[in-house]
């Protein structure tokens, strides 16, 4: 009976930890590195862009082949994409569940492993993450359960299987390097075999039976790695290597997510005490998950403190597999069950974090992208202050990305705005100089974009940009050439009409707008958006004669779906006197979504 209750259990929780994983799994626009597999990892294995790619990659040729397999098996897509981590490491679950199994005989510190598993926020946004980091996680576990049975065992067949899953993971991630490093530890000190052989016949077994023949197979990575080192230009977003970040952030964050770690630093102290105070005698098992931990992060810091670009938490998932074994241990001594509970419990509250509080991995390119479609022309570009391969994924228009340092980019932002018809500038705050620049020297569209984006045209109207041309004369004081209507259906729909300077007036001239429901039909109320020349930048007292200026309006963002009639006419603001010939001229008619 308890054996089947703890079967039942285990159903529920690979039925939780799938939920967990594959909820919202498209909802979230795809970050940078996801995008640049999805841009580049997609190509033919071993064509010249493959190659190319291959050459500046932080992975081996495994990573590429993996993704690309998967994406033409599946098609290319986020969700597609993102399914491969997720499956992995639903599959992790199930083999660190089969190691507290084999390495306890326990099921309830099996159980309890598998739910630490399946309620990790940290493998939860990796599960979710168009990378290779979360079938890693499961490999490294897989490498560790297959060691411990082919040292026990000695057969040819438990050692090809695991030369052969140790092969492939070096050939997915060069980070596997700290996972096995915890493997040489566990076999030196031979806490890892449940055999009554002698040590240094397992060291020798391992050696020359195992890690020999990977180490052959495994030139190629070498290979890989050396052309890297010597010729990327790769650049992570590490800060560098901060000791204090590493104890505070990075680890805890192993376990708990972004829980604030005035919950999860009390916490993990208490378990340090306890293991001081109950911890011996450290049982094989203990010490085997100990190592296993330890050791991937004393190499990860020596290899962040030689180089900064390592100093990232992603680069020790493979820790997680044995912190999960920690805590389902925990579970069979005095006191345990609670201290496990409690940790269960400080995941949760990093799960709700993660799917409620913290920001999204990616800014929404998807609604900017379906914005900038209705707006953009043959002859746009897009300012980024800083690079994003999400934007090149989402955004299909030439960008112009500001340059490093302290270079002044002005002479470029005169040749854009030359270039370009319409210059859209993005709201981070390494494009401000591009923002003062356009803002003293070209027109802003105030269309309300996404992601604090504006929108700039050259003060210079071009023919082609009148989408809808007439002649309405005004009297002697302008006429209209034309209307444009610019994202209709979205927030921000912008109305733009086109003066032509008449003899400048002795009052200035304000310009009637009205929209009235339905087709030319004059009796319904109108929606009022009477408004100053171009924002009452300028003035019909002393404008330009003959010159031609772009009025744009922001149409209300509540406005209700159906046909709509554009009318308008010009008006002196002292005396309320329309100029002729009538108070107000249709334009033209339009469709609201």
């Amino acid at each position: 009976m308890r054996r089947a209750s703890g079967g039942f259990v285990l159903i529920i929780l690979f039925i939780l930890a799938f939920g967990l994983r594959v909820g919202g799994l498209g909802t979230v626009p795809v970050r940078g590195d996801e995008a640049y597999a999805l841009l580049n990892w997609t190509n033919n294995p071993f064509s010249p862009s493959w190659v190319a790619v291959l050459s500046r990659e932080p992975h081996p040729a495994g990573a590429l082949l993996l993704f690309s397999g998967w994406t033409g098996l599946m098609g290319i897509s986020e969700v597609a994409a993102r399914l491969l981590p997720t499956l992995s490491n639903l599959i992790g679950m199930s083999i660190v569940t089969r190691l507290a199994l084999d390495m306890t005989a326990s099921r309830r510190a099996a159980l309890f492993t598998a739910a630490v598993w399946a309620l990790n926020p940290f493998l939860v946004y990796h599960a979710q993450d168009a990378r290779t980091l979360a079938t890693l996680s499961a490999l490294s576990a897989l490498n560790v359960l297959l060691l411990r049975r082919a040292l026990t065992a000695r057969t040819p067949h438990s050692a090809v299987a695991y030369v052969m899953s140790q092969t492939v993971t070096f050939y997915l991630s060069y980070v596997e390097a700290f996972s096995f490093a915890a493997q040489i530890a566990l076999v030196l000190t031979g806490v890892l075999a449940h055999t009554d052989k002698k040590k240094s016949s397992s060291i020798r077994f391992a050696i020359t039976r195992l890690w020999l023949p990977v180490t052959v197979l495994c030139i190629p990575v070498g290979l890989m790695l050396l052309n890297f080192l010597l010729n990327s230009r790769f650049e992570t977003h590490s800060t560098g290597f901060d000791l204090s970040v590493l104890l505070t952030s990075y680890l805890p964050s192993l376990l708990f997510g972004s829980t604030p770690s005035l919950l999860t630093l009390p916490f993990m102290t208490i378990i340090g005490l306890y293991f001081f105070l109950y911890g011996r005698p450290i049982g094989r098992p203990t010490a085997t998950a100990l190592i296993w931990a330890t050791v991937p992060i004393l190499v990860f810091t020596l290899a962040a403190r030689v180089s900064s670009g390592f100093f990232l938490p992603g680069y020790l998932i493979g820790v997680v597999a044995p912190l999960s074994l920690l805590l389902g241990m925990l579970t069979l001594r005095r006191g345990g069950v609670i201290l496990t509970s409690a940790a269960l419990i400080l995941m949760g509250v990093g799960l709700a974090r993660y799917w409620t509080i913290d920001p999204p991995k990616s800014p929404d390119w998807r609604s900017l992208a379906a914005s900038l479609t209705l707006r953009q022309s043959a002859d746009s570009i897009f300012v980024l202050g800083t690079p994003d391969t999400a934007a090149e994924y989402y955004l299909r228009l030439p960008l112009y990305f500001m340059p490093p340092g302290d270079a002044d980019p002005e002479s470029d932002f005169a040749r854009l705005l030359t270039d370009n018809d319409t210059v859209f500038v993005s709201g981070d705050a390494r494009a401000e100089s591009a923002r003062l620049y356009y803002l003293a020297n070209a027109q802003r569209i105030d269309d309300g974009q996404p992601l604090g984006v504006m929108q700039f045209r050259p003060w210079d109207v071009p023919p082609s940009e009148i989408t809808h041309p007439i002649t309405l004369d005004f009297g002697d004081v302008a006429r209209l050439r034309g209307w444009s209507l610019s994202g209709a259906g979205q927030p921000g729909t912008v109305l733009s009409l086109y003066w032509q300077a008449g003899t400048p007036t002795a009052n200035a001239h304000c310009i009637l707008t009205h929209l009235t429901p339905g087709i030319l039909d004059d009796s319904t109320p109108a929606i009022v958006l009477d408004h100053g020349i171009r924002h009452s930048e300028i003035t019909s007292t002393s404008w330009s004669t003959g010159g031609l200026y772009r009025d744009d309006l922001r149409l209300p963002d509540d406005l209700a779906p159906g046909w709509y009639t554009v009318w308008t006419g010009l008006y002196d603001v002292v005396t309320g006197d329309a100029a002729p010939p009538t108070p107000r001229l249709a334009l033209g008619v339009f469709y609201h979504p």
